[in-house]
């Protein structure tokens, strides 16, 4: 534990000691004198303390950058001529620097022949809550409706094993190091602003953590989530998650070719068994993407349907990081167990010509059977529970409490049973892994997003879980719950841990 510590105290110097150098930096003087304590700690034999002191310089010259962009709005909108001139030269000579200063260290990285292995790429294993990160739950400041975006982002803190991520920069180098975007040509702001959170959130003393440069990309990036309304925050999940990915995919751009299949390939899929088939269409997936998303989040689904008549069929694998589950209605008042939610997606079913397929061997519509299951399942299972229904101009809020379970929440069943074998190879797979898909599929809930209220106006709350406490998280307040509270009529997004 000492060593721990002292390790700590080591990384805070090392931080303090980089923003200090960034400071220098951002006043427009030269980024040597950063380099040159790089050096230093090389010479010294502790490449590690080298690179910790890069990746902090390099969050600092991310937050530059949001300062230059918050100044030059300023200069867009300001009437005084002299407050524009000023501040025009001002963002100049911050963009300046921080162009000078990322040059220099890409060339510096080059240089001394750095590797960046990109993180959770090979391997991966279960992990439990430490007492570190489970100690760490700050609240989140609301900058105004942003109370969707606050609950999620616990959520997601309680579920990865962001706080177990080395601070010398593990999580920064997947998510945007220079060697990524020359390799790819693709900038990930998302991906560093979300690494400069989850670096205050871990590392500083404050209480509170103000997400204000996180939610400035955000709102860049997609202006509709700009602080000031709210919106859905399954919805909003969704694009923080796709777009993550997109920033730390490993794979450069593709032609879109690769993803077409041929009709010998297609003959093939309908032939194989289904857990070849999904292997080898998992596989096809990841020659275009491959991120710690996919790493953690993303799973596959198949859809099978079969003409009844000539029993034609057509099979498609499809990729998901969130199931969007119904929730079946029988009375307002009853509570519904989540096993029947899930049959009620997962189900076969038969339809009839007006609503079947139109099958190709046929040429019109027959009486088709539709199969729906789960052909791979993630280390972070994410279940929605899909309240809102639209009828018309009306949307309507299922209010049942749905009996999702805390603990052991078995997926298996809803796995095909040639799946549930583990197929061939069995023997060689790595069962430390969260990713290696043999049964049994079970899961502990780590986070839950409530929302209170419909679907345009309402608070949004989470609770997460810490060590053996459950903590409510209500934007800026955190407070002990108990784990009777969790399941209620408000639970909107489950956040599931696959375990042993």
């Amino acid at each position: 534990m000492s060593g721990n510590i002292s390790n700590i105290h080591r990384t805070q110097g090392l931080k303090k000691e980089a923003m200090r150098h960034a400071q220098r930096i951002s006043r427009g003087q030269s980024a040597e004198s950063l380099l040159a304590s790089a050096r230093s700690f090389i010479l010294l034999g502790e490449e590690h303390h080298a690179k910790r002191l890069l990746v902090f310089a390099f969050l600092c010259f991310y937050k530059v950058g949001i300062l230059t962009r918050l100044a030059h709005a300023r200069a867009v909108v300001s009437k005084d001529q002299i407050v524009r001139r000023k501040t025009m030269e001002f963002t100049e000579l911050y963009s300046a620097a921080v162009s000078t200063a990322t040059k220099s260290l890409a060339h510096f990285i080059d240089t001394h022949g750095f590797s960046y292995p990109a993180p959770f790429a090979s391997s991966l294993q279960y992990w439990d809550s430490s007492p570190l990160s489970s100690q760490v739950r700050k609240g989140l400041k609301n900058l105004g409706k942003t109370g969707y975006i606050n609950a999620t982002f616990q959520c997601l803190f309680a579920s990865l094993p962001i706080t177990k991520i080395d601070p010398g920069g593990r999580w920064l180098i997947g998510a945007g190091w220079p060697q990524y975007y020359r390799k790819t040509g693709r900038r990930s702001s998302l991906a560093k602003a979300f690494a400069t959170l989850v670096n205050e959130y871990v590392w500083s003393d404050v209480e509170i953590v103000n997400p204000i440069y996180l939610l400035i990309t955000i709102g860049y990036i997609q202006p509709k989530y700009k602080a000031g309304n709210q919106y859905d925050s399954q919805e909003f999940l969704l694009f923080f998650l796709d777009t993550i990915h997109k920033d730390t995919n490993r794979r450069p751009p593709q032609p879109d070719s690769l993803s077409i299949m041929i009709p010998d390939e297609r003959e093939d899929l309908e032939r194989l068994p289904v857990n070849i088939a999904s292997e080898r269409e998992w596989d096809r997936w990841k020659q275009k993407n491959d991120s710690f998303i996919v790493d953690y989040f993303q799973g596959q689904s198949m859809t099978k349907i079969e003409c009844l008549f000539c029993y034609e069929t057509l099979t498609t694998f499809t990729p998901f990081s969130i199931l969007h589950v119904p929730i079946p209605q029988p009375s307002p008042a009853q509570r519904i167990p989540t096993q029947a939610c899930l049959k009620a997606l997962f189900n076969t079913e038969v339809l009839e010509p007006l609503d079947g397929w139109h099958c190709p061997n046929c040429n019109k519509k027959q009486l088709t059977r539709k199969e729906f299951v789960l052909t791979r399942l993630p280390p972070l299972l994410v279940i929605h529970l899909d309240r809102f229904h639209a009828y018309g101009k009306i949307t309507n809020k299922i209010i049942n409490i749905v009996d999702f379970p805390l603990e052991d929440l078995d997926m298996t069943e809803f796995v095909p049973s040639r799946m549930k074998s583990g197929g061939a190879g069995i023997e060689h797979a790595n069962m430390e892994d969260p990713r290696t898909q043999v049964p049994p599929f079970k899961y502990d809930l780590c986070g839950v997003t409530n929302h209170d209220g419909n679907l345009t106006t309402g608070h949004y709350t989470a609770w997460v879980k810490c060590l053996d406490k459950w903590l409510l998280c209500d934007d800026e307040i955190i407070r002990e719950g108990r784990s009777s509270q969790v399941v209620g009529r408000e639970a909107y997004v489950l956040f599931y841990k696959r375990t042993r």
